[in-house]
Order: C-alpha cells, then sequence, then structure tokens
C-alpha cells in the first residue's frame, strides 16, 4: 500500500524516480562483470570467475542475471543456496545500511569454500 502511493508522490519522482536504476545501468553492471571475468581470464588462465549474486530487487535481478548467465558467468544465487540468509533480517544486514554483517560473511565463506572450492 505505501508502495503504490509513494509511486504517485511529486516528491518521489522528482528526487528519488531519477536515481533509481534503468536498463543503462543494467547494460553497464552486466558490462563490467564480463569485463572483469575476461580479464581476470587473461591475467590467470585456467582460474575461475564466479559471481555470489544477491536477489535483493527483482526488478534489476532478473534481467541482471538473465545477461550474466548468457555471457557465461559462473552465478551462485546467495538467497538460493544460503535460505537462511532470508530469516531474521537484522542477524544478516547492518541495520543502518543494509551490508551484510560479520555472521553473513562467515556463512558466504563456509559456501564459498564447499561449494566452489570444493573444501570440506
Amino acid at each position: 500500500m505505501v508502495k503504490r502511493n509513494l509511486w504517485k508522490s511529486k516528491i518521489f519522482h522528482r528526487i528519488v524516480a531519477p536515481r533509481l536504476a534503468g536498463q543503462a545501468d543494467l547494460d553497464l553492471a552486466a558490462a563490467i562483470v564480463r569485463q572483469s571475468a575476461e580479464e581476470v581470464s587473461r591475467q590467470f588462465p585456467g582460474c575461475e570467475f564466479h559471481v555470489l549474486f544477491w536477489n535483493h530487487d527483482e526488478r534489476l535481478a532478473i534481467p541482471l542475471r538473465r545477461k550474466l548467465e548468457e555471457a557465461g558467468i559462473h552465478l551462485h544465487s546467495v538467497e538460493e543456496e544460503i535460505p537462511e540468509l532470508l530469516r531474521p533480517r537484522a542477524k544478516y544486514r547492518i541495520k543502518q545500511d543494509g551490508h551484510p554483517t560479520p555472521e553473513t560473511n562467515r556463512l558466504l565463506a563456509e559456501y564459498v569454500c564447499r561449494e566452489i572450492l570444493g573444501e570440506p
């Protein structure tokens, strides 16, 4: 309800809406990741390039994920692979800025070691 009404606000459209990501931003993000993968491959032949992908905003995540998959990028959906992160948000995200907490980073590190590096 609040979200729907927020989109009707003139203040929202003048201040917030212009800052929302659009197609050009998605294209740029995909190009940056693709070029990063190419650079890693150039500098470190045989090295794998993986992306831990957060699906916070489906409006952006779905098309970006599609672009990265089409580019052959190894994606790991954080929320799908570690569903625990969807539970009590306060435990896994810093309240003030939404960044991962040390506990989140621990879970991500365990996932990387186990699923990407193949360590027990």
